[in-house]
């Protein structure tokens, strides 16, 4: 990719390449997906943002791959990547 004035710093590089991969399969943040990430971190005790990992998961059938064994592999609400 080319700018006029030089190349594209290799960040934008990057985001470009991950968002042009994701295409069709980016969660939008929703009312919905707000309300399941709130009660998930309620019940589970965890932080927002793996709660909304979590949420987004469940709510379009995926399996959340992670190595955060603490908090999310030991209680069930993902596996690591050994498992897939």
């Amino acid at each position: 990719m080319m700018r006029r004035h030089g190349a594209v710093p290799p960040v934008e590089a990057a985001i470009g390449a991950v968002w042009s991969g994701c295409v069709g399969r980016v969660q939008a943040v929703d009312p919905g997906l707000l309300t399941v990430a709130t009660k998930l971190a309620l019940e589970h005790h965890l932080t927002a943002y793996d709660a909304a990992y979590v949420a987004a998961a469940r709510l379009n059938g995926w399996t959340l791959v992670s190595l955060h064994v603490a908090d999310l592999v030991s209680s069930d609400l993902a596996v690591l990547p050994e498992d897939v």
